[in-house]
């Protein structure tokens, strides 16, 4: 490779990566701010140099996984803008991958796939890209293993680190034949984690970070010494504000249903004293408690104001009257299940839980929820839970009460990393609850579809 290139490229990197570059509170990506400095510095140098763009102007998504697509994207501009290598010129003739042909929509993915596949650094799996699918832990060690020969010029992670000493605790989890890169990788002290789960995904700030920290080694690759202090492989996350800590602190504690509208606005005002920084921090089962403190205070404001019922006055009583025939007993209604109680009000709860982002219809035990708006907040689900509770007279979720924490938490965890509704398409959950609707408890599940 270019040594003068190199010399460079890593220079520059260590004054950004070690220390706090001068514009360091002029972030390009907002959502980058809260992480360590050195992580930030990373990803703008590679985005200086042109290897890495972000998802839009002003965002970079770090928590975003990576695609295999994204990742050869990356390595050949590596290879183009600081290697210096080209294109191959039968580019736009020769496919490299069979779902990448040259006619690919995406011209630059055809062009720097075919120099990473020449330049033996991304071969893919059985002769395909596979540009949407995630990036997993060992196949990234196995790529940055060739990379780093493209970078030091003759020899590999392996090679680099022979006799070095190294930590890996589940090295007999990953496939055998990534197994020495990521033992490399541990002992060059690009990865100083001991537990480095083979087949954990990797987000887009991971990735910018491991790959900045490659570069940084490469210029000493060939005089590395086993004291040679380590650097940290993960980017520090965001510092939780003691504001921050103190409110879910305090609303781990509650139980809504004991909750008087005192407590109630006592908790929300000190939810509206945190900044909108502040509140970005909260996990997603306080802001889902949060709105359950909210409903509670609306439930008891009405109770507040409902007027007293007035009496009627006594009628004075009238004279018996001469008792007439009986008439012979009318036949009495069936009384209704609570199944079929349950399915009359699945039946019939549709325009009253749809919204401008959703549309609900139900039928028997299921509730099908239709996406109008996809980039809408998870707000509107959470919303259509509280409206489906009271609508059916459920009055447990999994076993326990419909506003507690409890069923706060199982509701995230069914969500998982979802962030707006558009994410949650093509998802069904079947819910355990118990209603009662006819005076006994009635244990079942509720079925709920997004499409």
């Amino acid at each position: 490779m270019n040594k003068y290139v190199l010399a460079l490229t890593a220079t520059a990197l260590t004054a950004s990566v070690v220390a706090p570059v001068a514009n360091a509170n002029e972030l390009a990506f907002k959502d980058l701010a809260g992480y360590a400095q050195d992580t930030t510095d990373a990803v703008q140098l590679l985005v200086d140099k042109k290897i890495v763009n972000g998802t839009s102007a002003t965002t970079f998504s770090p928590n975003a996984e990576i695609t295999r697509g994204q990742v050869v994207k990356i390595l050949g501009r590596y290879l183009q803008n600081v290697e210096g290598k080209a294109v191959p010129a039968d580019w736009n003739t020769k496919a490299r991958f069979s779902d990448v042909p040259v006619a690919h929509k995406d011209e630059e993915l055809v062009k720097l796939a075919a120099l990473c596949f020449d330049a033996g650094i991304f071969t893919g799996s059985e002769g395909k890209l596979m540009t949407s699918g995630t990036m997993s832990r060992e196949n990234l060690a196995l790529v940055v293993n060739r990379l780093a020969k493209q970078i030091s010029g003759d020899k590999d992670l392996v090679a680099l680190a022979a006799g070095l000493p190294s930590k890996v605790s589940d090295l007999n989890v990953a496939k055998e034949e990534s197994r020495a890169a990521i033992t490399a990788l541990n002992a060059l002290k690009i990865s100083n984690v001991e537990t480095f789960n083979p087949k954990g995904t990797v987000k887009r700030v991971h990735f910018a970070s491991l790959f900045a920290k490659l570069l940084v080694t490469a210029e000493g690759l060939t005089e590395v010494k086993p004291e040679e202090p380590a650097k940290p492989e993960e980017p520090t996350t965001p510092v939780v504000d003691e504001a921050v800590k103190a409110f879910e602190q305090a609303i781990a504690t509650i139980k809504v249903d004991e909750l008087t509208a005192t407590d109630i606005e006592a908790l929300l005002t000190q939810y509206a004293s945190l900044t909108a920084a502040q509140k970005e921090q909260l996990s997603a089962a306080v802001v889902a408690a949060v709105t359950a403190v909210e409903k509670k205070l609306e439930e008891l404001k009405e109770e507040e104001v409902k007027p007293e019922e007035p009496t009627t006055p006594e009628q004075p009583t009238t004279p018996e009257q001469p008792t007439t025939p009986t008439t012979p007993e009318q036949p009495t209604t069936p009384v209704k299940s609570e199944a079929e109680v349950l399915a009359e009000k699945i039946s019939a709860i549709g325009s009253s839980l749809s919204t401008s982002d959703i549309s609900v219809s139900g039928v028997s035990n299921g509730v099908n929820v239709r996406v109008l708006n996809p980039s809408a907040s998870l707000s509107s689900f959470v919303g259509l839970y509280g409206n489906i509770v009271s609508g059916l007279g459920i009055v447990q979720v999994n076993g326990v009460s419909t506003d507690s924490l409890a069923a706060v938490g199982y509701f995230t965890r069914l969500i998982g990393e979802a962030r707006t509704l558009g994410d949650l398409r093509g998802q069904s959950f079947s819910i355990p609850v118990t209603v009662n609707n006819t005076g006994t408890n009635y244990s079942t599940s509720i079925s709920i579809t997004v499409n």
